[in-house]
């Protein structure tokens, strides 16, 4: 769930066949009897269950390890790992049918794109069935299977397994938000109001961000809107925070598109030391500073920042402790400056679109605290922290559970730069 699971590929194509529907106009609910037109009948769905009863089967019992490891015939399996048979030969004919094995001259072994994952990325396939394996005890219990928002340790733990994989993930995303964004630092010095009540937004919901088809969410390339970020960096040297960066991928995104920028990264030390060596390799150390400790710890420079990013982080918060982190990035910023929000943002009062729902229960598995926020609470923490022209974009290869949310710090003044962290609220 955390590691395959987050990208949602059948769900992604669903939608893009027109099958999966995002929720309707603000204000519709939901009928009782689920959010819309299904792509799968209620007869699918058990049939799915017993496909994911037979992969939950075969990692508890080894048997997938053994196939990732070699080919054989069902009775070689059987025989090893002291299996039925006859069970195992069933088993291997299901997992085969929906292409999770490979089957030549009778021989079974982990297809192509499994062996991929799990050469890529390990540890992922493990972690994902674990935490399929644990919805029961979750229903009873209300208790996570493991808890990526606990201690520091293992905090960075987690997030040095996810890391490889979140690049990929989110890499055509980030290019493309990269892309939006420059064009607007480029377009800046246009005629408009900067200040213009027009531009804030009420910050009461998700349809208040503007129809997701119009111009302005896109940052105006339709037409002459106001870009969103300050545009007094002539030679595109921007400055460049990313809070929690993780792989990095939303700001070496941007940081590649602006030969003069420069980043400042922040995450903890073993997510960091794969940060750099990341960084290192894309050929973009000389222009970063990658800052080891919390996000709430390490001291930054206030007003220091033209860009500040919070990807994927809020979810892993208490209200109170992403309210205080919002604040934090928006006091890093310049004036005019642009804090980029990307997090899966709950749909109220339930989530209507699959991959949506499946991630908060996979958020809810892998965490104790952890939660999906609403636009309109998040939007509240923007207007708090004094950010305005609040701005959902729409990023069309953003895998489906995921929002993109802007805002801008006002004004164009004076750059004093107090010291904020540590204790900072």
């Amino acid at each position: 769930m955390s590691g395959i699971r987050d990208s949602r590929e059948a769900g992604l194509r669903a939608e893009q066949r027109g099958v999966v529907r995002e929720p309707g106009p603000a204000g519709v609910q939901p009928s009782a009897t689920g959010p819309g037109p299904h792509a799968w009948s209620l007869l699918d769905l058990f049939e799915m269950g017993e496909a994911a009863a037979s992969l939950t089967a075969a990692h508890r019992t080894g048997l997938l390890g053994a196939l990732l490891a070699r080919g054989d015939a069902p009775e070689g399996f059987a025989a090893e790992l002291g299996l039925d048979r006859r069970a195992t030969s069933l088993v291997l004919n299901v997992l085969w049918t929906y292409g999770v094995v490979e089957l030549n001259a009778g021989r079974f072994r982990a297809a192509a794109g499994l062996v991929e994952i799990a050469r890529e990325h390990p540890g992922i396939v493990a972690v994902d069935l674990d935490l399929f394996e644990h919805v029961a005890d979750f229903l009873r219990t209300g208790s996570p299977r493991m808890r990526m928002d606990g201690t520091a340790h293992e905090r960075g733990s987690s997030f040095a397994l996810l890391s490889r994989r979140l690049a990929d993930l989110f890499g055509p995303a980030a290019r493309e938000l990269a892309r939006l964004l420059v064009d607007e630092m480029l377009a800046a010095g246009h005629p408009g109001d900067p200040g213009g009540d027009e531009d804030h937004g009420d910050p009461g919901g998700d349809e208040d961000h503007g129809d997701p088809g119009g111009d302005e969410d896109h940052g105006g390339r339709g037409g002459r809107a106001e870009p969103d970020v300050c545009g007094d960096r002539r030679a595109g040297a921007y400055q460049i925070l990313d809070l929690g960066a993780g792989s990095g991928v939303w700001s070496m995104a941007l940081l590649e598109s602006l030969p003069a920028a420069r980043l400042t990264a922040v995450d903890l030390p073993p997510v960091a030391r794969l940060l750099s060596e990341q960084i290192a390799a894309r050929g973009l150390a000389s222009r970063t500073e990658v800052l080891t400790g919390s996000y709430f710890s390490v001291p930054l420079p206030e007003g220091g920042y033209d860009v500040a990013i919070l990807a994927n982080v809020l979810h892993l918060e208490p209200p109170a402790a992403a309210r205080r982190l919002v604040g934090l990035a928006a006091r890093a910023l310049r004036p005019g400056g642009v804090l980029v929000i990307v997090d899966a943002l709950a749909r109220e009062p339930y989530e209507t679109a699959r991959p949506r729902a499946m991630y908060a229960l996979s958020l809810a598995l892998r965490t104790g605290e952890g939660r999906t926020y609403s636009s309109r609470v998040v939007t509240g923490w923007l207007s708090a922290a004094g950010l305005t022209r609040v701005r959902q974009r729409v990023i069309t290869s953003a895998p489906p559970h995921i929002d993109i949310l802007t805002a801008r710090r006002p004004g164009v003044g004076s750059r004093a730069r107090p010291v904020i962290g540590g204790n900072a609220e």
